[in-house]
């Protein structure tokens, strides 16, 4: 069995179960930089202009410095996502040249790529992962204790999706759809770090899961009914052909099913309510009319976030037609290799013979 777990590591390019000083830095320092973004209202920090990104940056380039000391690879993800970045700032610098109101967008874009490679560093290592996403989760519980509120969904109905109050704290989670995004991703990775986890950890994991899909589903996000259904449904696949995996994926639907009948009115109020979205037409597709005409005006460098809209004035809801728009068609591509890379890596995964199949079912889960 041991041989059998040193196979699937050494098949897993930067895997590394090693603890050493400068990884639980570089995680202490992440944990900072996520927290300074979701709490900076409540700790004061947003009241000083460029400060919690200033600290942000920082951190990254600890990071940044840690890696080049010890002589490890880069993540391939933060490559794609420096060039992404490099790409933004000169297509904002154009805009300054032409007397055009600068976005913010390439500064956030710098922010995200400091955060995302000091995640990166961090997740090779598979506790790191878990306390990573109870991390996270923990932020998302935190801000929904001190920010929470229902909004109307609208079109005359009762019904209300959970979201966050402004200005208080959370900021990055801009509306419900980020809070489901978040919530979801989170739970899928906890389900799957559960057949890895002792007993004790395992029941953390699965009440940390349960309430993450409890506050995906309260948003009424479509996306995030649909998405969280097919990570659990490939968490349930995993579960049946792990050792002692048919146990706890007992425990899960035990819990799961007492957590149902005590909220079963809740329940059954929010599946009213995602009944009437699914049949409300979305106008998140109309883009996609205009779409060859709009990026015919940013076929290099972009106009801006501000400008980052259609011609029928709708900011898409499409990442690669919104890097097109706001930093200009050479950074969209640069996104869709990327995305190929992503979809390469995956593809490998699942061929590699050494890898065991609940590995490969989270690869393909987490990259859906």
């Amino acid at each position: 069995m041991l041989q059998r777990q040193e196979q699937v590591k050494s098949a897993i390019p930067g895997f590394d179960e090693k603890n050493n000083l400068t990884r639980f830095l570089v995680e202490i320092l992440l944990y900072a930089s996520v927290g300074i973004r979701v709490f900076g209202w409540k700790l004061g920090i947003l009241k000083f202009t460029y400060l919690s990104g200033t600290l942000i940056l920082l951190c990254g380039i600890v990071c940044a410095a840690i890696i080049l000391i010890k002589k490890e690879h880069f993540p391939k993800s933060v490559c794609f996502a420096i060039a992404m970045t490099i790409l933004a700032l000169i297509s904002d610098l154009r805009l300054v040249e032409s007397d055009t109101v600068v976005s913010r967008g390439s500064r956030d874009l710098i922010l995200w790529t400091s955060i995302l490679l000091m995640a990166c560093y961090v997740v090779r290592n598979n506790a790191a992962v878990i306390r990573f996403a109870l991390f996270l989760s923990g932020c998302l519980f935190l801000s929904l204790f001190f920010g929470s509120t229902l909004s109307d969904v609208g079109g005359g109905t009762d019904f209300q999706r959970l979201t966050i109050k402004k200005d208080t704290v959370g900021t990055m989670f801009a509306n419900a759809n980020a809070i489901a995004q978040i919530a979801y991703s989170a739970a899928t990775v906890l389900l799957f770090a559960s057949l890895r986890c002792q007993n004790s950890l395992k029941i953390i994991c699965w009440i940390c899961a349960i309430a993450l899909s409890l506050v995906s589903l309260l948003t009424l996000s479509r996306q995030g009914l649909i998405v969280l259904s097919v990570g659990i449904l490939f968490y349930f696949l995993a579960a049946l052909k792990s050792r002692g995996g048919k146990i706890g994926l007992a425990f899960f639907v035990l819990i799961g099913i007492i957590t149902t009948i005590i909220y079963w009115q809740k329940i059954a109020v929010v599946k009213e309510g995602y009944e009437y979205r699914f049949q409300l037409p979305s106008g998140r597709t109309e883009y996609w009319k205009t779409a060859l005409t709009d990026m015919q005006d940013t076929l290099f460098w972009g106009k801006g976030v501000p400008n980052a809209r259609t011609i029928r004035g709708f900011q898409p809801h499409n990442t690669f037609l919104w890097l097109h728009l706001a930093f200009g068609g050479i950074c969209a591509w640069v996104y869709v290799c990327w995305g190929l890379w992503m979809i390469g890596k995956g593809w490998f995964l699942i061929r590699v013979r050494e890898i065991l199949l609940p590995y490969k079912l989270e690869a393909v889960a987490m990259l859906l």
